[in-house]
């Protein structure tokens, strides 16, 4: 007698990568060496949220630490356009 129970098929097998398989990412300057510990910060407005206050939260960002430029294939498509830099004083 057959099951009715539905079967699932199992989740498809990732490829092995290995940095072998890999290349580098250059920033613009030429360096290979970045930094993850910044953030800038995204604020979404109360009325979009429905909270009682507008809502704040960090997105880390990378940082080529030679010249100390944003790594724009780290950001999320929708702030790549947006071309978010450091600022020092």
């Amino acid at each position: 007698m057959a099951s009715n129970i539905p079967t699932s098929s199992p989740p498809p097998r990732r490829p092995q990568i290995t940095l072998d398989h890999t290349s580098p990412v250059t920033c613009s300057c030429g360096g290979q060496v970045f930094r993850g510990d910044y953030f800038i910060v995204r604020e979404a407005s109360r009325l979009l949220t429905g909270e009682t206050q507008d809502s704040v939260g960090p997105v880390q960002v990378v940082v080529c630490v030679k010249c100390e430029e944003i790594l724009q294939k780290m950001l999320p498509p929708e702030l790549r356009e947006n071309k978010v830099e450091i600022v020092q004083k």
